[in-house]
């Protein structure tokens, strides 16, 4: 209902609208669920088991190691539906051209709405996932969205592995300054945007994206 006639607008009005339906949507959720912190229920949970690693300093729960082996199952499953089927190869070009890919054929509302789809379905399962983590409340996808516009930045637009990459090294990064300085964990996101600015700055495209300073900032 509203990207659609975005579509071939500036790329910074999709932008704004999508700030604007998201908080639409998150009222929506808060009137109907109201604002209260919840969590999953837990009982005899073998995800709240953790494995204790140099001495007790680094402590990982069983729920973590499901986290990341999942994303990268996932991303790895994305990166082959992107470079071998049909449907990635039509996703890929709309992405690079979409009115060259409907002269040559290709359906741009069906493949739009499969990119959708996909996206949809992947942060679906990331908000699961999250959720036996942390708190869950409707707006706690406020800042994952933005750690994985930060992680896209620095990994290169356009690039699963990219933004693999990028976001490996935000969690590790934020993490390890904040144990070693010990200060408090309201560091992690000043060391995540003072990232995104340096890359912004010195390497736009990202470290494995493509194209030139130009073409990324714009």
């Amino acid at each position: 209902l509203t990207f659609k006639k975005l579509r071939n607008s500036h790329p910074f009005k999709p932008i704004v609208t999508s700030i604007g339906v998201s908080a639409f949507l998150q009222a929506v959720v808060i009137l109907i669920f109201g604002a209260g912190v919840g969590a999953y229920p837990r009982t005899n949970d073998v995800t709240l088991q953790s494995i204790e690693l140099f001495n007790g300093n680094l402590v990982i729960t069983h729920h973590q190691i499901l986290l990341m082996v999942v994303a990268i199952v996932l991303l790895m499953g994305l990166g082959g539906f992107l470079k071998y089927s049909k449907t990635g190869k039509a996703v890929r070009a709309v992405g690079d051209n979409a009115q060259v890919a409907a002269i040559l054929g290709i359906n741009v509302a069906r493949t739009i709405a499969i990119i959708f789809a996909i996206g949809t379905g992947l942060a679906a399962i990331a908000g699961m996932l999250i959720g036996g983590e942390q708190n869950l409340n409707p707006t706690m996808g406020l800042q994952l969205g933005i750690y994985a516009f930060v992680a896209v930045v620095l990994g290169g637009v356009g690039n699963v592995w990219g933004a693999m990459l990028g976001a490996t090294i935000i969690g590790f990064l934020e993490n390890f300054l904040v144990f070693y300085l010990r200060g408090p964990t309201s560091y992690r996101s000043s060391v995540v945007f003072l990232l995104m600015i340096i890359m912004l700055l010195f390497k736009p495209q990202g470290l494995l994206g493509t194209g030139n300073d130009a073409e990324v900032r714009k």
